[in-house]
This record gives structure tokens, C-alpha cells and sequence, in this order.
């Protein structure tokens, strides 16, 4: 019997005989015997006290929440916490236990939890850091035979108590989660803050060579086929229209951790939707908002664009409405933003958006913008794609940007807006072609409501 075997055992464990009445019993004793001791208990009285324990976890979460005491409920809860979707599984007991443990070089990973459904996997870790002080890791999901999972990953900030869980998490776009998968995870040692700084070439450090791992794990972790069969999609055809261009709702997808909502982009528009401003709202006036990690995910060929939500699975909230704030187009005959390095200037830039100028360090230059922060909240956002196009017609990747918040002259904060910058190395020409993001953006008073039904 294996541990998931183990954990499934106890969960159905039956309640003895002996406990029917059990707890009206424990009151009228308790009010008999108030101020007695009790230094020892039969071996029958603790079987029985264990099983009512587990009954108690079983059929109440909120009683289990409450046991403190208990390390894998303490710190499940405390991961979830701002993960309204994640808490919400916990509360209703969507959790596949794990409890495979490794050590490598005296680090210590232990899989302890996971939640999992059609299109997304939650995985729950803890780390013994063992010789070292404090560590940072990074891993990947994999097919047992090796192949790629095809999943979008990425790592929430790792806990502040050195006991608590890590979560890496993974987002299935065009497949369904597998019943199996290989976790792959390095560990290494965060440098003090003691510790010399590197040299600096210039404006933008050299990117350092990854150092070798303290310790590397890998876990194979089979999914209860239970778990990974939940969710569902429901097919729309909600058109609607925003800034002149026609789209259209197709899907209404929901599962325990996210929800998504499929946006149809029609082929004659003149822009090409960016990102939206959006949420979801139930009849109750509950709101779901954008979860961490992948927030939205598509293809510019299918003009498809699937957006994410927390979930309103647990919850049965019944028909959502989806509300738009506002949206960020690209006009399909936007000209590339050319900027003369030399002079300073630069032509075709997107709505709102300033150069500040160039900066020349040996044969790199450094190219910083300044833009207004959009009324949603949005602190930074992108204004180019990453592609630069030089003057004989090479093409440029960018694989760094710089957000700051914007400054005055003389040093004081600008509000309401950020600066960006970002590099191009050994780049020989006085002048280079940018792509941009976007053209504008677009505020929605009051908000668009599409009932999604």
C-alpha cells in the first residue's frame, strides 16, 4: 500500500460503535467530572477519541481548518491564502495527497500536496534547506518519456517561513492535464547580501552564468483520474462590439482552480485586441477576478484569445456576467516606432508614450520611454513587442526591460506614470526600427456587461 493508499484508508475509515451518542455522552460527563484530572486513558479511549478525530476532519472542514496544530493544514492554508480559487479547493477538500520525500547534498524536498484538475496543476512543496541558509529553485514538467508537457509554468513567491509551502504551478492551454508527470527541481544557495557586487559594463549587467545546482530532485506524480476529469465548457455565441470592432464570446470553460472565457476577434476589424480590462460577476454581485500566474492565453492565426478568472466552481454561483473596463488595441496598419539614436527623437510611438532619449556605453545603447499607468491599476505594462529592426533589415530580439517609477527633474516622484528602458547590444547604427504592442487604449464608463448565457 502506498501513501495515497494510506491517506484514502484513513479517510473512509468507519466509525465503532462505541462512538453513537459520543459526543452527548462527553458533555454530561464533562459537566459531572468539570473539575476531575485525568492522568492516563485506556488504549480503547484513544482508538476511539483518533477515530472521532478523523471524523471530525472528514465530515467538517471548517473544524479541520481550525486544527492549527496540524502542520499540513496550517501551512496548506497559509499558502492559499491569496489564491481565492486555491482556498476555496482546500475548504472543500479538493486536495490529492502526495508525500514523496528526497534528499540531495543534505537539501530535503518533499511533495506534499497537490491540486489538480483538467487543465491545471497546483504542486505544494516544502524544503529543508539543511547546510544551506536560504534557498532559491526553479523546475520543469515533463512527459515520463520525456516529452514536453506543453504548459505554461510559473512560481509564486516562496514562503517567508522557512516551514512553509512552496507552489509551483502549471497551465495546460491546448491539451488536458496527463494522468502522469516528471517534476524536475533545483535548488540553489541565495547569495548574502554581504556578498560583493559584480562588476558593471555599463548601464545593464552582464547576465552572470548559472551556477550549479546544490541539489536537484525529480518526482513522478500520478494524478487521481478523479481530480483530472473536473471541469467542464459550455459553447456561447455572445457578440458583442467595443471601439468599433466587432467580437464575439464562444466559451465559457469552468474548473476548480480558474475559470476561462473564450473571445472571437472578427477577421475585417481594423485592430487587433491587445489585452482587456475585464472580470466576471455573479448574480450576487460576487466578483472574480485574475488569477496569479497565466492570466490569458491564445494565437494571433485562430484570432482566438482565451481569458482567465478565479472560479466560482465551489461556490455553484450559477450564470456569470462578464464585465469590460477597458482594452488595449494594436491597429493592423500600425508603422513600426523608428527612433533616430543620434538626435534624440522618435516617430510612430504608441498613445501616451514619450522618448526620453539614448544613451550610448561603447558599442550598446540604452533606450528609455516614458508612459501614463492605465486607470485599472495597472502600475507597468508593455509597450513593445521585443523585436527591433535595424537599418539593413536584421532583426534585433530583446530579452530585457527595465519599469521604474517615473521621477521629476529634481528627483521627486511623478505620479501616474512609469519610465522603460531597455538595451541594445553592439548595435552599430545611428538608427533602429521598434515594434510596438500597441496603438491605444480604449476605457469603457460605465463597464460593458455580457451576461453569459
Amino acid at each position: 500500500m502506498d501513501r495515497m493508499e494510506e491517506y484514502e484508508a484513513l479517510r473512509t475509515l468507519p466509525a465503532p460503535p462505541a462512538l453513537d451518542g459520543a459526543v452527548e455522552r462527553a458533555r454530561k460527563r464533562a459537566r459531572r467530572r468539570r473539575l476531575r484530572r485525568l492522568w492516563a486513558a485506556p488504549a480503547g479511549s484513544v482508538a476511539a477519541v483518533f477515530a472521532a478525530f478523523v471524523l471530525l476532519v472528514n465530515l467538517s472542514t471548517p473544524f479541520a481548518l481550525a486544527c492549527s496544530g496540524v502542520p499540513f493544514l496550517r501551512q496548506l492554508t497559509a499558502a492559499v491564502a491569496l489564491s481565492p480559487s486555491l482556498k476555496a479547493a482546500v475548504e472543500n477538500e479538493y486536495v490529492q495527497y502526495i508525500g514523496q520525500s528526497q534528499t540531495d547534498h543534505g537539501v530535503t524536498m518533499t511533495v506534499e500536496h497537490i491540486i489538480v484538475d483538467q487543465k491545471q496543476v497546483n504542486v505544494f512543496f516544502t524544503v529543508q534547506s539543511g547546510p544551506y541558509g536560504a534557498l532559491e529553485g526553479s523546475g520543469d514538467l515533463s512527459l515520463p518519456d520525456g516529452g514536453r508537457a506543453g504548459c505554461g509554468i510559473s512560481f509564486p513567491q516562496p514562503p517567508e517561513d522557512p516551514d512553509g509551502l512552496w507552489r509551483l504551478q502549471a497551465d495546460f492551454t491546448d491539451n488536458d492535464v496527463p494522468d502522469t508527470l516528471v517534476l524536475d527541481y533545483s535548488f540553489w544557495p541565495v547569495a548574502s547580501e554581504d556578498a560583493p557586487a559584480p562588476l558593471d559594463s555599463g548601464w545593464w549587467d552582464d547576465v552572470p552564468e548559472e551556477p550549479e545546482a546544490a541539489a536537484s530532485f525529480r518526482f513522478t506524480l500520478h494524478f487521481d483520474p478523479r481530480y483530472t476529469a473536473e471541469g467542464e465548457r459550455v459553447a456561447l455565441d455572445v457578440p458583442f462590439t467595443l471601439d468599433g470592432q466587432a467580437l464575439r464570446i464562444t466559451a465559457l470553460e469552468r474548473y476548480p482552480t480558474h475559470v476561462r472565457v473564450e473571445i472571437e476577434e472578427d477577421a475585417a476589424n481594423s485592430a487587433q485586441l491587445q489585452s482587456l480590462d475585464c472580470w466576471l460577476e455573479d448574480a450576487d454581485g460576487n466578483r472574480y477576478g485574475r488569477p496569479d500566474g497565466l492570466t490569458a492565453h491564445g494565437s494571433a492565426q485562430d484570432r482566438v484569445t482565451s481569458y482567465h478568472f478565479e472560479s466560482d466552481y465551489f461556490s455553484k454561483a450559477g450564470d456569470l456576467t462578464l464585465h469590460i473596463g477597458g482594452a488595449v488595441w494594436r491597429n493592423k496598419d500600425q508603422p513600426w516606432v523608428t527612433v533616430d539614436l543620434a538626435a534624440g527623437q522618435a516617430e510612430g510611438l504608441p498613445e501616451g508614450v514619450r522618448f526620453l532619449g539614448a544613451e550610448r556605453t561603447g558599442a550598446d545603447w540604452t533606450l528609455s520611454f516614458r508612459a501614463p499607468m492605465r486607470d485599472s491599476g495597472t502600475l507597468f505594462y508593455q509597450l513593445f513587442s521585443g523585436l527591433c529592426r535595424a537599418p539593413d533589415g536584421s532583426e534585433y530580439h530583446i530579452d530585457q526591460f527595465s519599469n521604474t517609477f517615473a521621477r521629476a527633474e529634481d528627483g521627486s516622484d511623478l505620479e501616474g506614470y512609469f519610465d522603460l528602458a531597455f538595451p541594445l547590444r553592439d548595435y552599430p547604427w545611428d538608427t533602429v526600427e521598434a515594434e510596438p504592442f500597441y496603438s491605444h487604449a480604449t476605457q469603457c464608463d460605465p463597464d460593458l456587461a455580457l451576461p453569459l448565457t
